[in-house]
């Protein structure tokens, strides 16, 4: 039986409410984690996805985003009573089409909310469910560090097209852990080809500043950027030919058809002898 406080946390928070606190890692540094030799990683592949909450009720699931209640009275075959949690995957290759229409997606699940063991039960228990979920419910990979390390596994499931990992301390006595995200960065030179204004009170105040930078590559603009720090946005937007043709590295977590990244975040500028350098 679903404990019905959390159905109400979920209710008033989405899956938020729920959610395990995570902490993001760069690659650069997964070193600092491999170095508490005190710890006890478990890795997990990391699907590009939005984090959902599924109560499943005698065989009826309520699904809730981070911020509400997404889907309901789905049909979750004999999955036993509980509050499982995942990513959900759409209009992606993994996403699946059903005939009543009542469900459009792939559920990787890697935890189950309130269950009377660690973190690493409750991922077994998920693998032993396996036969009683329904075609669109599925278990998140667990990957071996005892020989390749953080760092290995990481590595080894970007290549396989994966957005990153999980790594969860599993030394700790609570229930969920201590959960890590360490996503892939493509970082990559691109040319300042325009500005946006900002119109916000902090640019008024200032006498104006940019709001990002229009990037692109061999005359093409393929995206915007705002991430940079104010002292730099009021110089552009008061020397905008100072950086208009000039070479920035930015890096983002996946890169589009186009050619734009996704969560593109500025870097720094491209030292000339660099650029001839490399």
């Amino acid at each position: 039986m679903v404990d019905k406080r959390y159905i109400e946390q979920l209710e008033k928070g989405g899956s938020d409410a729920i959610r395990s606190d995570f902490r993001e890692v760069s690659p650069d540094n997964i070193h600092t984690l491999e170095a508490q030799e005190e710890k006890v990683w478990i890795v997990q592949a990391k699907w590009d996805g939005w984090f959902v909450a599924l109560v499943v009720e005698n065989g009826k699931g309520t699904m809730y985003s981070r911020k509400k209640r997404y889907r309901e009275n789905l049909d979750c075959g004999n999955m036993p009573d509980g509050i499982y949690l995942g990513e959900l995957i759409e209009n992606t290759q993994w996403s699946y089409q059903f005939k009543n229409g009542a469900f459009h997606g792939k559920l990787m699940l890697f935890d189950i909310y309130d269950y009377d063991g660690d973190y690493i039960d409750a991922y077994q228990h998920l693998v032993r469910l396996l036969t009683t979920f329904p075609e669109w419910v599925d278990v998140v990979r667990l990957e071996k560090v005892e020989d390749c390390g953080i760092e290995g596994a990481f590595k080894k499931l970007v290549a396989e097209g994966y957005e990153g990992v999980i790594v969860t301390d599993v030394s700790l006595t609570v229930t969920h852990g201590c959960k890590v995200k360490i996503k892939r960065v493509i970082e990559d030179d691109f040319e300042i080809m325009g500005f946006e204004e900002s119109t916000s009170d902090t640019a008024k105040k200032h006498g104006g500043m940019v709001a990002a930078i229009i990037y692109g590559k061999d005359g093409k603009r393929l995206g915007r950027c705002g991430s940079m720090p104010h002292d730099l946005k009021i110089d552009m937007y008061k020397n905008p030919d100072k950086y208009l043709g000039k070479v920035v590295v930015i890096r983002g977590k996946e890169r589009f058809k186009s050619g734009a990244l996704r969560h593109p975040a500025f870097d720094r500028f491209r030292d000339e002898a660099d650029k001839t350098e490399a």
